[in-house]
């Protein structure tokens, strides 16, 4: 059972290669404005916070466009 609070992590939208891809990252949640570098040590920044376009799916989700 999860502790009240507790992070469940969330998920970033990004572009790639003309198309979009979802990405499950741990820890906080971002924040509108907040710089991101990706795993490839590519930089973005979150444009919104929203719900997971995923059914089912409690966690937040993160829009994010290169700078």
């Amino acid at each position: 059972m999860q502790e009240a609070g507790a992070e469940i992590g969330y998920l970033e939208v990004f572009p790639e290669g003309g198309q979009y891809v979802l990405r499950d990252r741990s820890g906080r949640c971002p924040s509108p404005g907040d710089r991101v570098e990706a795993e490839d040590g590519i930089g973005y920044v979150v444009l919104k916070v929203g719900r997971s376009p995923l059914p089912n799916d409690a966690r937040r989700c993160v829009y994010l466009e290169r700078p």
